[in-house]
């Protein structure tokens, strides 16, 4: 990776982390605002589907995949850095083989801005049980902070920062 690079993706990174955004800070009608034009709101929901896909399939490989084979990913919970798709690869097969089959994932894309040649993007993912009317019991909350960059193909990631959001702490009991 050049230094140019190196410099650029550490600055966005460390923005990112530095203000963290949530989802539920930013309307849904002004995600796409401000991406760059050769990515479209379609590419994005296709690589947020892909991303749902694969994780619900345990399919580590197309996963990995999805990263530029220098990229960066970092799970700040486990204290985790990763800087290559092959890292990626195995962190994915290892944890798949970890989880119990009925969990699944749901990605929702909540803000892209486009950074140069970069787009970024804020996104909530949740991890739980599908209940029989549908919906998800969410058992964990994720946000992430991607770094993508436009391919022929759509977008692939250049880096992610991921976060477990806190539980809301259940309302006080009246004695």
């Amino acid at each position: 990776m050049s230094l140019a690079r190196t410099l650029l993706l550490s600055t966005l990174l460390s923005s990112a982390l530095s203000t963290p955004v949530l989802a539920a800070d930013v309307p849904p009608v002004d995600a796409f605002a401000g991406c760059a034009a050769d990515v479209s709101e379609a590419a994005l929901q296709a690589f947020a589907e892909k991303v749902d896909i694969y994780w619900n399939a345990r399919d580590a490989s197309a996963l990995a995949a999805l990263y530029a084979s220098d990229a960066s990913f970092a799970v700040a919970a486990d204290n985790l850095h990763l800087s290559d798709r092959k890292q990626v690869q195995a962190y994915f097969t290892h944890s798949f083989q970890t989880l119990p089959a009925d969990l699944k994932h749901k990605m929702r894309v909540s803000r892209v801005k486009s950074m140069g040649n970069f787009c970024t993007m804020d996104s909530r993912a949740v991890i739980g049980r599908i209940k029989d009317d549908g919906s998800m019991n969410a058992l964990v909350e994720f946000s992430a902070f991607w770094v993508l960059r436009p391919t022929a193909q759509g977008v692939e990631v250049q880096a992610a920062r991921v976060a477990i959001v806190p539980a809301k702490p259940a309302p006080a009991s009246k004695i």
